[in-house]
């Protein structure tokens, strides 16, 4: 992820703050929407260690020119873990669009439901 980490350009520290996160599950495994207004692909990481999904990003604002008279408006840095089922790592695609990251991750095939069928003897 560029800039660093957790601190702005300037070394100013980023507010952080855990992003609004849903999952949903659907039959061919779980799927991630989170939302992180105002960050680009480049500034965020997703990494998946053990049983947990890691999502790290930041919003970088462009600097300020001229006299501010109120500021509100900051570097936020989006920190968000989630404790998932058994999913197909090697099979997760992760995409953002208009400030929502959407990630799909199949379930691990040995814990896809199987219908067992039921016969009479």
């Amino acid at each position: 992820m560029n800039g660093g980490g957790r601190w702005a350009e300037n070394d100013k520290p980023l507010l952080t703050v855990s992003p609004l996160i849903d999952l949903v599950e659907l039959p061919e495994g779980i799927c991630l929407y989170c939302n992180l207004p105002g960050v680009l692909p480049e500034n965020t990481d997703v990494t998946v260690e053990g049983n947990f999904l890691y999502i790290r990003a930041a919003s970088r604002l462009e600097p300020i020119r001229g006299k501010v008279h109120a500021l509100e408006f900051s570097d936020i840095f989006y920190e968000g873990k989630v404790l998932l089922p058994a999913v197909d790592t090697t099979r997760v695609e992760a995409t953002l669009s208009n400030g929502l990251l959407r990630i799909m991750m199949p379930f691990a095939r040995e814990t896809r439901p199987v219908r067992i069928p039921v016969v009479t003897e």
